[in-house]
């Protein structure tokens, strides 16, 4: 499952859709105040997970992180990270 946990004083979480393949891609967007994440199965067609404002002119920190809140472990591998100063046109539908 695509969880997103966003911390502004406190945490909260926002449970997105169930990945059923080996692998997702994700995409963290910010425009200004406002801030955006997706998934998506093929790295093309993007599925909303959420949109937030974190209003801020400090540093802010964005991450990755996997865990097995059911199971023993996982395994987990994030690459082809990539930074660009693109936004999307709409931040709700990912285009």
């Amino acid at each position: 499952m695509v969880v997103s946990v966003v911390t502004n004083t406190h945490s909260d979480d926002s449970n997105g859709p169930v990945v059923t393949a080996p692998w997702t891609y994700l995409r963290v967007s910010r425009v200004g105040p406002a801030w955006a994440f997706h998934s998506s199965g093929d790295g093309r067609d993007w599925s909303f997970v959420r949109l937030f404002r974190l209003d801020t002119e400090k540093p802010v920190n964005v991450g990755f992180m996997s865990q097995a809140p059911t199971g023993q472990s996982c395994v987990a591998r994030f690459d082809c990270i990539q930074f660009t100063e693109q936004s999307p046109e709409n931040l709700r539908d990912g285009s």
